[in-house]
């Protein structure tokens, strides 16, 4: 279990949601409950093959995940951020 720190442009479909507590022994598990919990964002955050989109960065307690890394083990008093990058020229 860690709590997810989710962007603007998520919560704001979640009531204005800023942060929730998903279940999961990894990473990639909380995630996959994040998605279970909100099926919608399955297509704003992922892929077609499951992979995190290039527009997403994950962290865990201020540390970058990287996609090799979402077997990573989480507790209960990890932070994790989904945070959306900035582009444009």
């Amino acid at each position: 279990m860690a709590t997810v720190s989710l962007p603007q442009i998520l919560g704001e479909r979640m009531n204005d949601c800023k942060k929730l507590t998903c279940t999961g022994a990894t990473v990639g598990q909380c995630l996959d409950n994040l998605i279970e919990m909100h099926p919608w964002t399955r297509d704003e955050i992922l892929d077609p093959r499951g992979g995190l989109l290039p527009r997403w960065h994950l962290f865990i307690n201020n540390r970058l995940i990287h996609e090799n890394e979402m077997t990573e083990a989480v507790s209960a008093d990890d932070k994790i951020e989904l945070i959306l990058t900035i582009s444009g020229g």
